[in-house]
């Protein structure tokens, strides 16, 4: 099986265009609550993807 542990948030996001899993337009939601609570390295990476 492989491994679900990613080192950094960019590989998180590694060919998920290419599987057209992340397309143009979708909307993501992320839960957190101020800034202790969110995934601010993981959204700035999915930002750093390209995706509009």
């Amino acid at each position: 099986m492989a491994s679900k542990v990613r080192n950094t948030p960019a590989e998180c996001f590694e060919g998920l265009a290419e599987q057209g899993i992340l397309r143009d337009g979708m909307m993501c939601m992320v839960g957190g609550f101020g800034l202790c609570g969110i995934p601010e390295q993981l959204i700035i990476a999915l930002r750093d993807t390209g995706t509009k």
